[in-house]
């Protein structure tokens, strides 16, 4: 009858629990797969943001080769740590032009950042990142010195491939002093062997290779497949 009201009928047809529950776990997997999708493209975003190299990002370290296994290996215990633990120390990737250190360096900055989301920034080379933080000082469109300094992780391409004027140098050491500090990992990747790094300055050198002292800064030569 028309006379009985939406109530009524609620009484009259009993709720079916399994029903209700079937579409509330349904309605939780799909809340759960939204969020899932919006993290990934926001890693995905993350990555494009790093500014690893185009060419490089969908590069994948070979875990049969045991350089390639030791920093994939690093990465993901990177991933899985938080930042600023005594275990995330830095690492030196140095060999000839064309060895694979931009590669290799491209592959660890992906697995940090689509695996957990890190916020990591690559510097195409010091020169480069420095010109960067001088054009700051009058222009706030460009990249700052605490920027560099608080990014998660700042991996540095081209490291000392050309010579640098006295206040260039006062800069890097205050970025790799200031993370040292803040317990924050450095990557570099360079033409020039530990030995040239370390009399270019010996300071800069040991911030980098005792970063947080219980672990080792690891340093490897990539020499290029035959």
């Amino acid at each position: 009858s028309s006379d009985v009201c939406s109530s009524d009928l609620k009484s009259f047809f009993p709720k079916c629990e399994k029903c209700e529950n079937d579409y509330n776990i349904q309605k939780q997997k799909n809340y759960l797969q939204k969020a899932q999708a919006l993290e990934v493209k926001q890693k995905f975003n993350n990555l494009t943001l790093s500014q690893v190299p185009f060419r490089y990002r969908e590069a994948i370290l070979n875990e049969n080769h045991s350089t390639e296994l030791l920093l994939s290996a690093y990465s993901k215990k990177f991933a899985l740590k938080t930042i600023n633990t005594q275990n995330s120390h830095s690492v030196i990737l140095y060999g000839d032009s064309g060895a694979g250190k931009t590669y290799s360096a491209s592959a660890m900055a992906r697995i940090i950042i689509l695996d957990r989301g890190y916020r990591v920034h690559f510097a195409e080379s010091l020169k480069s990142m420095l010109e960067e933080i001088k054009s700051s000082y009058n222009n706030s469109n460009f990249r700052n010195i605490q920027f560099f300094m608080n990014i998660d992780l700042l991996i540095i391409d081209e490291f000392l491939a050309s010579d640098l004027t006295p206040h260039e140098h006062s800069v890097l050491f205050d970025i790799i002093n200031n993370r040292y500090n803040e317990k924050k990992p450095v990557i570099i990747a360079t033409n020039r062997s530990p030995e040239y790094i370390k009399n270019f300055d010996e300071r800069i050198f040991n911030k980098i290779t005792e970063y947080g002292k219980s672990g080792r800064c690891i340093i490897k030569r990539i020499i290029r497949e035959k």
